[in-house]
């Protein structure tokens, strides 16, 4: 019999016509997911009664921002960067769209003439302009003078912070209503509220981004940066175009927290730092880059902000929702640690691997014709068994060493 006329193995016929899905790269969006759905269930038993529009529009509204900025912090890190800047960016967004553009201020005479329509697309392109600028700062010293992205962004926050503050010192101001209702009202009235537009605008968007050239070179980068420029991708400009499309992601936070509050606060992005970077863990982004997604992060900023809900409804002290958080993600980063590749895994495969040798060692001797898993000698022709058996017989006493050659001479054999 030859080999050619064996049947290919059963695994070749599984894979007919499915598509290849590969389950374990999907661990963190699957546990992000999971993560929600059980906050959500949790919420719904509080309340004894099913969630209702307005738990979904209240939750939208409350996450859209964290959302929009985590999303920015994302791509961030799955290029293998850091961004400290992203609370700092959206205090100077939101003070300068109500300073510049809102009622009240020493400027709002020179906008009293636009319509609802205009004043939204200049606080749009101000946000998005004021963003995207700071990012590409970002982007160029770390990108193409080579200094470290926490000195960078750390500086940046320093400067957005105390330009936040010359800009409006204390908090007040006002958004006009139509700002406020035409991001945080509703898209169609009692059916979809304007948040869940936006979160959706942001997945689209995400996903143009992800299966992109330079969506393509991010994840490279993260994965391994020499290997990414050994394969012609320009790590320099990727990265910048990473840290300018985070400017953009934090300043559309901003013009959004401007229009769910109304007012301005120079303060108000302080708080949102750690949450960022909750969200994006929860979310299933490995800290360092290579692995995770957009999509994960929105979930995660949907989560922390049930957490709030359900602390609120339970009339608890606020306090007490960072202790929560922190045990959520905890747990978060037990569950991504399954993955084999990482050291919490090594760790306990090495373990396994001590126990199962001190076992074999101790108990009886076995030979190879007692011992071998026949199921190695599948698709091999019959004469070469004969071969390998007498080969593989003589000077072997412990399973594990008749394994480990057995392996070694099936592969020349099959090569």
């Amino acid at each position: 019999m030859s080999d050619r006329s064996l049947p290919p193995p059963p695994s070749r016929w599984l894979r007919v016509g499915l598509p290849a899905v590969n389950w374990n790269r999907q661990r963190g969006l699957l546990i992000s997911v999971g993560v929600f759905l059980v906050m959500l269930i949790i919420l719904q038993l509080i309340k004894g009664e099913g969630i209702s529009y307005f738990d979904v529009s209240s939750i939208a509204t409350g996450a859209t921002t964290l959302a929009l900025a985590a999303v920015g912090e994302t791509i961030v890190i799955l290029a293998g960067g850091f961004d400290l800047s992203a609370g700092a960016v959206i205090s100077l967004v939101n003070v300068m769209i109500i300073q510049f553009l809102g009622g009240g201020s020493e400027f709002s005479s020179d906008v009293a003439a636009l319509s609802g329509a205009e004043f939204i697309g200049a606080a749009l392109a101000l946000a998005l302009a004021v963003g995207g600028t700071i990012g590409a700062i970002n982007g160029f010293l770390i990108a193409f003078l080579g200094l470290s992205a926490i000195v960078v962004t750390l500086a940046t926050m320093f400067i957005a912070q105390g330009a936040a503050l010359l800009v409006m010192a204390h908090a007040g101001g006002e958004a006009p209503w139509e700002f406020s209702m035409f991001f945080t009202g509703e898209a169609i009235a009692g059916v979809l509220p304007a948040p869940i537009i936006v979160l959706a605008i942001v997945i689209v968007l995400w996903l143009a981004l992800r299966n992109s050239r330079l969506g393509t070179g991010i994840y490279a980068i993260g994965s391994d940066e020499k290997s990414a420029l050994a394969g012609g991708t320009d790590v320099r400009t990727t990265k910048f175009w990473t840290y300018t499309i985070a400017g953009v992601c934090y300043g559309a936070a901003g013009m959004f927290m401007t229009a769910q509050i109304g007012s301005a606060d120079p303060l108000i992005g302080a708080k949102f730092l750690l949450k960022i970077f909750a969200a994006v863990v929860i979310g299933g982004t490995l800290i360092g880059g290579g692995r995770g997604g957009c999509v994960g992060t929105i979930f995660g900023a949907l989560t922390l902000t049930i957490i709030l809900t359900i602390f609120l409804l339970l009339g608890m002290r606020t306090w007490y929702v960072p202790l929560a958080e922190g045990a959520i993600l905890i747990l978060a980063v037990l569950g991504l640690s399954l993955s084999r590749d990482l050291p919490v895994v090594e760790t306990v495969r090495g373990w396994r691997r001590a126990l199962s040798t001190r076992a074999l060692a101790a108990g009886p001797a076995a030979s190879v014709t007692g011992g071998t898993p026949h199921h190695l000698y599948r698709d091999i022709p019959h004469a070469r068994v004969r071969v390998l058996r007498r080969v593989c017989a003589p000077g072997v006493r412990t399973r594990c060493a008749s394994s480990v050659r057995l392996h070694e001479l099936v592969s020349r054999v099959r090569d």
